[in-house]
């Protein structure tokens, strides 16, 4: 094999994988479609952490609120959330909490 024939192989391997001459390369391409990604699911993402929401409760002198999921965190710091409804989200939390540490485990959930 001669060197200008050993260009050619490289030259079309390198067009194959990477399109020719001035384009972007498959790395450049994935950087966009990532970044493309990312802006799609920000807003998914910018709400306040589960520690966050922790710190709000500890704040607010919720009990129990280590136990509570994000989504019962979200439910008891809700301003429109009445004290009879925390009472009952708190309750199924610390059901929940304390069937993992029996032999008599919940299999439902609901609160």
């Amino acid at each position: 094999m001669t060197r200008e024939e050993s260009k050619k192989i490289v030259k079309e391997l390198h067009e194959k994988y990477y399109g020719k001459k001035g384009a972007k390369s498959k790395v450049s391409k994935r950087r966009a479609e990532n970044t493309r990604i990312a802006e799609r699911i920000a807003p998914a993402f910018s709400e306040k952490s589960r520690n966050d929401l922790m710190l709000e409760a500890k704040a607010k002198g919720i009990k129990n609120f280590r136990i509570l999921n994000k989504e019962e965190l979200v439910k008891v710091l809700d301003s429109a959330t009445t004290q009879e409804e925390q009472a009952t989200i708190i309750k199924g939390a610390v059901e929940r909490w304390k069937s993992g540490w029996s032999k008599n485990k919940v299999t439902n959930n609901k609160g």
